[in-house]
């Protein structure tokens, strides 16, 4: 499993009220609020900062979920269910 894909575990927490919304438009104004951050991170040459800004902004989009509420140290792959949201509008 990638790592951009697999880091979407991480952020689960702190953007389920954004990954839970139905419509595009407010998950699109969160995900352009971090891309501002990473590439404002980026140009002061916080280059991991920048990264993790990228994962969490793509991590609104495409991500793993686990299936129990076990500690992120133990989760196993065979836990996860990847969410690809594609939208209905």
């Amino acid at each position: 499993m990638p790592a951009y894909i697999k880091a979407g575990v991480y952020f689960s927490r702190k953007l389920d009220s954004v990954r839970n919304q139905t419509q595009f438009y407010p998950k699109n104004f969160a995900y352009e609020l971090l891309v501002q951050t990473g590439n404002s991170d980026f140009a002061h040459k916080k280059y991991s900062a920048a990264c993790r800004k990228f994962e969490e902004a793509y991590s609104i989009w495409r991500y793993f979920k686990t299936k129990d509420n076990l500690p992120l140290e133990i989760v196993k792959e065979h836990q996860l269910d990847e969410v690809d949201w594609q939208g209905s509008n």
